[in-house]
């Protein structure tokens, strides 16, 4: 994967699978971290040395160092508690996700691979090789993948989010929304699915549906700054600066030194006539940028 567009699908890929391992496995649900995380790790070690034959100890320090990043520290430890219990799914799934989030897609593969020649119906772990054969480009076997698993169940949202995923990889972007169509009717509190949704529609300058998604968003989640950028940048796309106007001044609110709010906007105001106002918004988001630049 040298090309740029490689690197994104392995990016967004990864961050996909994060996301759904972390879900669906104990891993990091339940870390309890103290406020000194490393001091943490020390008292999980000296239960490890007080009891060296309990897995899970091994696999307490490895969740741990999973949320410190030490993802290859942690790969050591859940292969301990693999050593000494065998057959817990849970230290598979968490190294698994440590392995992939290093890049090391084989070996979580072949982790994912034993739990379902365990469970060979284990809907989790196919869907997240689904998700590795997108990091590593096999695009059209993960749509074939998530196509089996959908005539074994279509109401299952995270194989139609996913399938959703590898089409826009594709620019399959009519195929993307028809399966967040059936996510979001199978889960209509999902916020993610109407803004993958909203970002599909307006791939297809399908500008109105694209508001009313990110409407719908903001509606269940009104923090979400991005939400209200988006929307902005589909109004104006659609002929309503007026209230592109008042999404990215929201925006501006909630994150004063959100630089492409500010560039958003000032677009807006040219539209509107008022040059001054466009003027200063671009200054502004300039200057942020510039800030930005030196704090690197």
């Amino acid at each position: 994967m040298n090309s740029l567009a490689s690197r994104l699908v392995a990016t967004a890929a990864k961050m996909l699978l994060a996301c759904s391992l972390i879900s669906n496995s104990s891993a990091l649900a339940n870390h309890n971290l103290l406020p000194d995380e490393q001091l943490d790790i020390q008292r999980r070690t000296e239960a490890i040395n007080k009891d060296p034959g309990n897995a899970a100890k091994y696999f307490s320090r490895g969740e741990a160092l999973q949320y410190l990043d030490e993802h290859a520290q942690a790969i050591q430890d859940f292969s301990k508690a693999i050593k000494l219990a065998p057959s817990n799914s849970h230290s598979y799934y968490s190294r698994a996700y440590s392995y992939a989030t290093l890049e090391k897609y084989q070996e979580a593969l072949a982790d994912l691979n034993w739990i379902i020649k365990k469970d060979p119906k284990n809907r989790p772990a196919r869907n997240q090789i689904g998700v590795i054969y997108m990091a590593m480009g096999k695009v059209d076997d993960a749509i074939a993948l998530y196509s089996l698993m959908l005539k074994e169940n279509k109401h299952d949202t995270d194989s139609l989010a996913n399938r959703a995923a590898a089409y826009e990889r594709q620019k399959r972007y009519e195929d993307a929304v028809k399966d967040l169509d059936l996510a979001v009717v199978a889960s209509p509190y999902e916020t993610k699915f109407f803004r993958d949704r909203a970002e599909d529609l307006g791939k297809l300058k399908r500008w109105k549906e694209a508001i009313r998604d990110y409407s719908k968003a903001i509606e269940m989640d009104s923090e979400n700054v991005g939400d209200f950028e988006h929307r902005a940048q589909a109004r104006m796309l659609d002929g309503d600066p007026k209230n592109a106007l008042v999404d990215y001044s929201q925006a501006i609110k909630m994150e004063p030194e959100f630089a492409s709010a500010y560039l958003g906007r000032a677009q807006v105001y040219e539209k509107l006539g008022n040059v001054a106002k466009a003027r200063e918004d671009r200054a502004i988001a300039a200057k942020l940028q510039q800030d930005k630049g030196k704090d690197k």
